[in-house]
């Protein structure tokens, strides 16, 4: 619908108004409500047969009286519209003819514009980019917020909110291809106000976020989405999810062009020193033990380190910097994480970390040494065959490069878990290989006596070394606060 050609312009999108010709009609101005629905509900249908108009507004008269009803209703509309926009403006916005109640087609109505722009066809980049703008422009709130219950808006209102918010991700996917990032954030971070667990709007952000140098909040974008899945429905992150917050972790989702991740053996080196971005704020001084320690390995001697801290102090993403700092010196970075919500399935962190290496270096998930290996009918041997494939796996890696493999939430794994974590610190000792991993220090939960088992098993091998992170100062908090 061209504007242009319109002389009547009706507003349905979070308000309802007229306006012609530089005069308005609002929502509070009309002295019958049932006068006001009758438009309402043409913007929204554009045809309403006589019947219908009788069963709709009236339901509880008989038809004679239900069609004085509508007469006097009509009556009504014609005199608040031609009072208050001028003369002829009821002709102008509508017709009864035979029993038919229509909206002129010279209309302009801002939730009808709204549907054509978003669905415009067109393979040029910026025409397309243009047309979602202006529709989401266009969207100022849901359709009609002052008729929420009422049963004619409902259908109508969900099919605009779905189109908004599948709009809204077409459009940050279109400012994710031409590197407008900060365009991102206003435009899809509202969406969770309608639906905190939407996972693909977190994904989106997380994205954004990663591409724009943003990793911290990437991050933590990743964490609010696994709160919200959890205490709105009771579910743990999507594959896809997971393996972008992994890929993040990892450094390896930046705005500049990818490198090759294929290394032939013996062509690898390492940087002198791990570089922090600039948003590694009031944890240096850890950053820089940690580093040491990583590059420690490349004269063939394993590390295997523990981040220990309470809740939220920022374990996850110390580690996620370090990650990030060592694939960008040439290391191999793994990474899996203890879900807590799922249970303790055997093994999970682990076939998490091999699976999303196999599946970012084009590799056949066949090749994952956990879920895969085919042992015999002794348990205790196919549990040593098992532990001897994942610790062969690593130490191979670790012949073409370096070796980080990191466990998010140690603390909540199973047994099997610990145990094979105790067992790759040992036969990877010898090997360029760090077995990084974050555990809770004020952890109470059921895995405790594991934990402590593993911990102390560790020390008395002389296998580990702790960096505990305290809270950060009110300095440090404030600044990450600023970054936002």
């Amino acid at each position: 619908m061209n504007s242009a050609k319109s002389s009547v312009y009706l507003y349905l999108l979070g308000r309802f108004e007229i306006l012609r010709e530089g005069r308005n009609l609002r929502a509070d101005e009309w002295p019958r409500r049932k006068a006001a629905a009758l438009i309402k509900y043409l913007g929204i249908q554009k045809r309403l047969v006589k019947d219908q108009a009788i069963d709709l507004f009236w339901p509880e008269s008989d038809f004679d009286s239900g069609a004085n009803n509508l007469y006097r209703t009509l009556h009504d509309l014609r005199q608040t519209l031609n009072k208050s926009l001028g003369e002829d403006t009821s002709d102008l916005l509508f017709k009864f003819e035979d029993g038919v109640l229509s909206l002129n087609e010279s209309v302009w109505v801002d939730a009808l514009e709204f549907e054509h722009l978003c669905s415009t066809l067109t393979k040029n980049q910026d025409v397309r980019i243009a047309s979602l703008e202006e529709a989401l422009a266009l969207y100022e709130g849901d359709l009609l917020p002052d008729d929420l219950y009422a049963e004619w808006t409902l259908t109508q209102r969900e099919s605009l909110r779905r189109q908004h918010r599948d709009a809204s991700l077409v459009l940050s996917a279109l400012y994710r291809d031409t590197r407008q990032y900060n365009r991102i954030f206003p435009l899809i971070s509202p969406l969770l106000i309608y639906d905190k667990a939407d996972e693909p709007v977190h994904r989106e952000l997380m994205r954004a976020y990663a591409l724009a140098g943003r990793r911290h909040d990437a991050l933590r974008q990743y964490q609010t989405c696994v709160e919200a899945l959890a205490s709105e429905l009771d579910l743990a992150p999507e594959p896809e999810t997971s393996a972008l917050y992994t890929q993040i972790l990892n450094g390896e989702l930046t705005s500049s062009p990818s490198r090759s991740t294929k290394v032939e053996k013996g062509t690898w080196s390492v940087a002198d020193r791990l570089q922090p971005s600039r948003f590694l704020v009031g944890r240096n001084v850890e950053f820089e033990a940690l580093s040491t320690s990583l590059l420690s390995v490349q004269q063939s001697k394993g590390r295997t380190i523990l981040i220990a801290g309470d809740q939220g102090v920022g374990k996850t993403l110390l580690a996620g910097e370090v990650l990030c700092a060592a694939a960008g010196a040439g290391m191999m970075t793994l990474s899996g994480t203890v879900h807590e919500q799922e249970g303790q399935l055997p093994y999970q962190p682990f076939i998490e970390a091999f699976d999303h290496y196999l599946v970012q270096h084009g590799q056949a998930p066949g090749e994952n040494p956990i879920t895969h290996f085919r042992g015999s009918g002794d348990p205790q041997q196919n549990q040593l065959g098992l532990f001897n494939a994942a610790a062969a796996f690593l130490i191979e890696l670790a012949s073409q490069a370096p070796v980080v493999l990191f466990i998010d939430d140690l603390h909540a794994a199973d047994e099997t878990s610990m145990h094979l974590f105790h067992y790759l610190a040992r036969q990877t000792h010898a090997a360029q290989v760090v077995l990084l991993a974050a555990c809770r220090a004020d952890w109470t939960g059921s895995a405790t006596t594991l934990l402590s088992s593993l911990l102390n098993a560790l020390y008395r091998e002389r296998l580990s070394e702790t960096v505990n992170l305290s809270p950060l100062d009110e300095d440090a908090a404030a600044q990450i606060v600023n970054q936002t």
